[in-house]
């Protein structure tokens, strides 16, 4: 199993370059095809409703902006991959409605990458908004990031956290190119406060998981954690000691009267990450 088809979003900040290197490493790797797709500074729409008010209060002037900006992205894109001598890409500047287009895109590739919203940071209150909306709506796994990132993060040690539902299930299938590739695999399990499942059964399940992985040609090390009510930290700190290059994890959410919302522990990694996540919904 491998990536095909890569998405990755553009934009000027520090972040973009080595999210734009990864992007072409991993094509590399994967024999993928890149789509490098530059918004036009329109991500605060909503994915399931046109708001015509808002989209009306951008003039003629501030629309030429976000495109010459959007458009230096991609000049910068296409330059680095032909300095890069790679040729397996195309280029696209985002237009209004924004995310319902990006989000046509997401699903018509197989992962699409982006970088983490800097925590409690205004600048980055879309970039957050936009996370959320590919995570909760999109069909396919997302690559995230850490707004911290300034070398080519490298994915050799990879941990899942595991969770015997959809979600986690769906981000260890969305993974598996990684998985395959990687020279050390762990999966690790926790017991959030309250879970009654008994011990054994729990033993049961990670030993199919492990049987299904093997089938895959992923061999992992597993690990059961004891009870936490912690989770983020505790997957942090697990991540930190086995010393990974990249989490992969299920993102969960729940619904709300008139909106859907992310689970706290989504919520934390997207605050907290220190390594790159891929997450799937």
């Amino acid at each position: 199993m491998s990536y095909q088809s890569l998405l990755v979003l553009l934009d000027r900040s520090p972040a973009c370059t080595p999210r734009s290197i990864l992007a072409v490493q991993l094509a590399e790797k994967f024999g993928a095809f890149v789509s490098a797709y530059a918004p036009t500074g329109m991500t605060d729409l909503p994915a399931t409703t046109v708001d015509v008010l808002t989209a009306a209060a951008y003039n003629g002037d501030e629309w030429d902006v976000f495109y010459s900006n959007a458009s230096t992205a991609i000049d910068d894109f296409a330059k680095y991959c032909d300095d890069a001598r790679f040729e397996r890409f195309d280029t696209e500047v985002g237009r209004w409605p924004y995310i319902e287009n990006l989000l046509h895109r997401v699903n018509c590739s197989d992962l699409v990458m982006l970088t983490q919203a800097r925590p409690d940071t205004l600048s980055d209150r879309a970039l957050r908004k936009l996370t959320e909306e590919l995570l909760l709506h999109s069909a396919r796994p997302v690559l995230l990031l850490p707004y911290t990132t300034t070398d080519t993060p490298k994915f050799e040690r990879v941990m899942l956290a595991w969770k015997n539902t959809r979600e986690s299930a769906r981000a260890a299938a969305d993974a598996l190119p990684f998985l395959q590739r990687a020279k050390k695999v762990y999966v690790v399990s926790w017991r959030e406060h309250g879970d009654s499942t008994p011990t054994q059964e729990r033993a049961d399940m990670d030993l199919a998981l492990g049987r299904w992985l093997q089938r895959h040609g992923v061999t992992a090390e597993l690990y059961a954690e004891p009870e936490t009510s912690g989770i983020t930290e505790a997957m942090l700190s697990r991540a930190a000691d086995l010393q990974v290059g990249l989490i992969v994890m299920g993102a969960y959410g729940h619904s709300r009267i008139r909106e859907r919302v992310l689970g706290g522990a989504t919520r934390g990694i997207l605050d907290s990450m220190t390594v790159p996540v891929l997450m799937s919904h």
